[in-house]
């Protein structure tokens, strides 16, 4: 019989914790900076807490939703082809560092705010 991967001992460097449910939304509100695929749940999550994103695309609509979060300065952009532990260090270090993220980010969701949410979209689609 196969053990549950979460009962599996894993030797890695760092304060690691293994769980079978993470609370998305609450591990985001409480985030300096989210590392994601540029998916478009992750990446509206995290601009709705006003939260930076690091993003590697990697297929579909990610490489285009990472270009707008590059365009709009709350976020930065790597090609998984170029991702390594350096690099991504490096990114991080600096998009934590600099505050023009986070500023750009909390201006984002204030104009998502202030756009009315679902039920403007849903007064929209009514209008149709």
């Amino acid at each position: 019989m196969a053990s549950h991967p979460t009962s599996v001992p894993l030797d890695l460097p760092g304060e690691l914790l293994v769980v079978a449910y993470a609370p998305h939304q609450q591990l985001i509100e409480r985030s300096a900076l989210v590392i994601s695929h540029a998916g478009l749940n992750t990446t509206l999550t995290a601009l709705g807490c006003g939260v930076p994103v690091l993003a590697i695309p990697i297929t579909n609509e990610q490489p285009g939703i990472a270009a707008r979060l590059a365009h709009s300065g709350a976020g930065r952009v790597i090609p998984v082809q170029k991702l390594g532990v350096a690099k991504l260090r490096t990114l991080v270090s600096e998009m934590l560092s600099d505050s023009s993220y986070k500023t750009n980010a909390q201006r984002l969701q204030r104009e998502c705010n202030a756009a009315g949410g679902v039920a403007k979209a849903a007064e929209l689609i009514e209008m149709i």
